[in-house]
C-alpha cells in the first residue's frame, strides 16, 4: 500500500471520513465559497493545546489584515509567525482543538470547474483532517530515498543531457516544454535544481540528488517537490514520460495514475 497526501482548501467542506472506502475521481471535497475559515493552532505551532493561548497575538473580536500575524512562537533564535491568509474578524478560539476561526470580510469566489475536488486514485481514507487527506492506495506507487517540498499532479517530461564545454560533463537541458510538468532525469546539481524550480516546473525527479542540495532548497522556503529515486526505479517512471503522476515530496512517494 502507498500513502497519497491530497492538499485541501481550508474553506473547503470535507465529504468523507476516515476509514472510507474512495473511488478514483470520487468527489471527496467541495469548495462552497463560505466566509469562515480555519487556522489550526495546534498543528501550525507544534505545542499542547494549554499552552497555545499565551501565544495569541488575535482574539475574538479582533479584526485581522491579510499576511497579519494571529500567533506568535518566539525561541531562542528565531520568532515563527502564523499569518491569516484571509482579511476579517476573528469570530472563536476552540480551545479543545485549538482551531482559531475567522470571518472572512468578503465571500471567496468559487471559480466555475474548480469546486469539487476528486480523489485521483482508489483506496481507502486514512487521515481526515485540517488541509489534508490521506489515500491508502494498491496502485503502483514507488517511494523514494529522500525527498522534499509539496504534494503535486502533473504531466512528465523526461529531460535530455547535453555535454557542457565547460565541465566536460553531461548536464540536463531545460527546455521550454518542461514548463508545469514534472521533470525526470538522473544527476541535478544545484544550480540546475534552483534554474528548473525558477522557470516553474511542477515537481523534480531524479536518481542523484545531493542531500546538502535539498537543505538548502528547503532554507530558501522553495516547495516544488523534489524525490530522489533509486536506478533501479529510473526506467520505471521515464517509461511515464508524458503520462500524470502524484508526487508527495515530503514522504517521498511517487503514484503512477
Amino acid at each position: 500500500m502507498v500513502s497519497l497526501p491530497i492538499q485541501i482548501p481550508l474553506e473547503a467542506t470535507i465529504l468523507i471520513k476516515v476509514g472510507q472506502t474512495v473511488g478514483k475521481g470520487q468527489e471527496i471535497a467541495k469548495l462552497t465559497g463560505k466566509n469562515e475559515f480555519v487556522i489550526d493552532l495546534k498543528k501550525a505551532l507544534g505545542m499542547p493545546l494549554r499552552k497555545i493561548p499565551k501565544h495569541l497575538t488575535k482574539n475574538p473580536g479582533d479584526r485581522v489584515a491579510k499576511g497579519e500575524a494571529v500567533a506568535v512562537k518566539k525561541t531562542m533564535f528565531a520568532e515563527e509567525k502564523i499569518e491569516s491568509t484571509i482579511e476579517g474578524t476573528v469570530i472563536t478560539y476552540k480551545r479543545d482543538s485549538g482551531e482559531l476561526i475567522i470571518q472572512a470580510n468578503e465571500v471567496p469566489e468559487v471559480p466555475s470547474g474548480t469546486s469539487a475536488i476528486t480523489s485521483p486514485v482508489a483506496g481507502k481514507v486514512s487521515v481526515c483532517d485540517n488541509g489534508q487527506i490521506v489515500i491508502e492506495t494498491a496502485e503502483k506507487g514507488i517511494v523514494g530515498t529522500q525527498g522534499i517540498g509539496s504534494v503535486v499532479k502533473g504531466q512528465t517530461f523526461v529531460i535530455s543531457y547535453i555535454d557542457d564545454e565547460t565541465t566536460g560533463q553531461k548536464t540536463p537541458h531545460l527546455r521550454p516544454d518542461a514548463i508545469n510538468k514534472i521533470i525526470i532525469g538522473k544527476a541535478f546539481l544545484r544550480d540546475v535544481l534552483i534554474r528548473a524550480i525558477g522557470m516553474e516546473v511542477l515537481g523534480i525527479v531524479g536518481t542523484e540528488i545531493k542531500k546538502e542540495d535539498l537543505e538548502y532548497i528547503v532554507s530558501k522556503k522553495l516547495t516544488v517537490p523534489i524525490i530522489q529515486i533509486r536506478d533501479e526505479d529510473y526506467e520505471t517512471v521515464a517509461k511515464a514520460a508524458g503520462m500524470y503522476i502524484a508526487v508527495d515530496g515530503n514522504t517521498g512517494t511517487i503514484l503512477m495514475l
